[in-house]
Parts: C-alpha cells; sequence; structure tokens
C-alpha cells in the first residue's frame, strides 16, 4: 500500500511541476506597444540577462537598445532596464514583475526616475522566437 501511495504522490508531483511553465531562454518578444524584449542568456539557474527597446515615442530614452537583467523562478520573472542615455535624458529605472503563460508575459512595471514621481503600468508581451 505504501508504494502505491509512494508512486501517486510522485505522478502528482511531476504533474504539478509540468504546470509550472519557466522562461524560455534564449527568446524574443514583443509588448502591445511594439517594444521590443529579448532573453539572451542564463547568467545562473535562475539570473537572465537581455535587451529591451522601448517605442514609446514619448519616452526621452525610446528606440535605443538598453541591456536588461533578471530572475526567473519557474513561471515567475522580474527584470529590469537601467536608461542610460547621453545627454540631459534621465530616464532612470523601469522593473517588470510577472508571469510566464504559454507564449505570453503579463507583467506590471514601476518606472522610477530620481526627482520625479513614480509612473506605472501593466504590459503584455507576446513570444515570436
Amino acid at each position: 500500500m505504501s508504494r502505491a501511495i509512494a508512486a501517486l504522490l510522485l505522478l502528482v508531483a511531476t504533474s504539478v511541476g509540468a504546470l509550472a511553465q519557466s522562461l524560455p531562454v534564449p527568446s524574443q518578444w514583443t509588448s502591445q506597444d511594439h517594444s521590443y524584449l529579448e532573453f539572451d542568456q542564463m547568467v545562473s539557474s535562475a539570473e537572465f540577462v537581455g535587451d529591451f527597446v522601448d517605442h514609446n515615442p514619448n519616452f526621452a530614452c525610446a528606440n535605443f537598445m538598453h541591456k536588461l537583467s533578471g530572475f526567473v523562478h519557474g513561471a515567475k520573472v522580474t527584470f529590469s532596464v537601467y536608461w542610460w542615455q547621453e545627454g540631459p535624458a534621465q530616464c532612470g529605472e523601469t522593473s517588470w514583475t510577472g508571469h510566464v503563460s504559454g507564449n505570453t508575459i503579463t507583467a506590471h512595471w514601476v518606472h522610477t526616475v530620481k526627482g520625479s514621481p513614480n509612473t506605472y503600468g501593466t504590459d503584455t508581451f507576446t513570444r515570436h522566437r
């Protein structure tokens, strides 16, 4: 009887693990506003790096590729971009926290700039590679 219970527990644990999705690396994604996200490589079992291009025409640091770094744990993903632009643009940092579900990442973001109020929003990224 205990073998049957152990086998059943193993089957349930394996099934639950299969339901949790992780971030595919490398992969490329596009947001609802056509911003580009690329996860290039894993640097540890949970940490990754990549690139991000924001295509918002009202953003001073838009249309330039910026490095990102982040962490993944199962389906949960967090990543940040430190915006840097030569000249007077002070673009700060944007951090996303969300979940991977199939070919979609839904993530809430917060954008911080020293001396300015934070802005918040949600992005939906769709995987295309």
